[in-house]
């Protein structure tokens, strides 16, 4: 498969939301009767849609109920899609800026980089963002300065709309400085909306958590994500199809396989566990090279694709090969695979933890010929107590 897509320059409307439709027309019927929740939380995967539907509310609520009906010739509207209405306001994890102390340092000092990567994509996970402004490994937080700042944006009135919004994206980075902002949140200045944005609840503090409304953000149907991909990135309908299978209802991953080669893809990940069984070195290290030849998009679509094939594997023990959803290329190369018939369910689970670890430390711009050595050892070590399992 050739790499379609190509990033353009967009406004977070509600058309560019993937999906969504049921939990967006819920949240538009509270801010047109007036029971927004002062703070709510979207919950869910980056890939789901949590920040795109944060920003594409947001902008609906500064918008004026008069300019609600035809939002396309409403100033404020297109104010809050291209992120720059005075009354929207953003914090989220950051790195050092080179000019600042690391206290000092706050989302201000790179919300030209958040209007960027926001204008190509509001799908970016937490690794995708801070690789974007910064070399380093570091994973960035949001500070005690940030918190202030983010008191003092809402504690002012509202310059053109009768809502100050305030988006917290990835609360988690917020540690127990998110403490400071308990009074805020139980309450609130009049007419200000507090959203934050995260894949989790666990790592955020309860006493922020309790505050807020949980809205959970569902992943994507595959019928929905599939008529996206064809909308979106003119595949036909049948790639459409494997792609969102393979994506399992998650846009950012379906962007990311859209980078593999079909042909060749499946040979190739089933080639590293050839080599992973055998422990050559030398093997090893040549097969990685090909692998760190590919882009870092289609790194990332090979080992989504793997884990989605050895899941299917799974799948097909149980059900039957008939009931698979692999095609027809796929499901020949799955069942002539010696390699893979001779593992048991239990430890074809444990390589889909290797390639699932492999695949979030590349994500979060690890070495990838560290990583993949790694696990090629790590898979090997599998594949011998599957040995000797079969030989007892």
């Amino acid at each position: 498969m050739k790499t379609i897509f190509a990033h353009k320059i967009l406004q977070m409307t509600f058309d560019q939301v993937v999906g969504q439709k049921e939990l967006l027309n819920q949240l538009k019927k509270l801010v047109d009767e007036d029971k927004m929740p002062h703070a709510i939380f979207l919950k869910g995967q980056s890939g789901y849609g949590p920040l795109a539907i944060a920003l594409a509310i947001s902008s609906y609520i500064l918008t004026p109920k008069k300019e609600r009906e035809n939002l396309s010739e409403s100033k404020s509207y297109q104010k809050a899609t291209k992120y720059i209405h005075p009354d929207l306001n953003f914090a989220f994890p950051v790195v050092k800026n080179n000019a600042k102390k690391r206290a000092e340092t706050t989302s201000k000092d790179f919300i030209n980089e958040w209007r960027t990567i926001l204008s190509k994509d509001g799908y970016q996970s937490h690794s995708e963002w801070i690789i974007s402004i910064s070399s380093s490994t570091s994973v960035g937080d949001i500070n005690v300065s940030e918190c202030n700042q983010i008191i003092s944006n809402l504690s002012l009135k509202p310059f053109e709309s009768e809502h100050k919004v305030q988006i917290i994206w990835m609360p988690q980075y917020l540690g127990n400085n998110g403490n400071k902002l308990l009074k805020l949140i139980e309450e609130p200045p009049k007419n200000s909306i507090i959203i934050f944005v995260g894949n989790s609840i666990d790592t955020v503090l309860k006493t922020i958590t309790s505050r807020c409304q949980i809205i959970n953000v569902p992943r994507i149907s595959d019928e929905t994500l599939q008529l996206a991909l064809e909308h979106k990135h003119q595949l036909d309908s049948e790639m459409a199809k494997k792609v969102s299978f393979l994506a399992e209802g998650n846009y950012s991953k379906a962007k990311t396989l859209l980078s593999i080669k079909e042909d060749i893809s499946l040979d190739f990940i089933l080639e590293w566990l050839e080599i992973a069984r055998s422990r050559s070195a030398l093997d090893i290290r040549n097969w990685i090279n090909k692998f760190i030849d590919l882009g870092k998009e289609e790194q990332k679509g090979l080992l989504i694709y793997f884990l989605k094939t050895l899941r299917e594997v799974v799948h097909i023990r149980f059900t039957g090969i008939e009931m698979s959803k692999l095609n027809n290329r796929e499901r020949i190369i799955i069942q002539k695979n010696v390699t893979l018939n001779n593992l048991t369910i239990e430890h074809i689970g444990e390589i889909s933890d290797v390639v699932n670890e492999t695949y979030v430390l590349l994500q979060r711009n690890a070495n990838p010929r560290i990583l993949l050595f790694q696990g090629s050892l790590q898979i090997g070590k599998i594949f011998k107590k599957s040995t000797l399992a079969t030989e007892v």
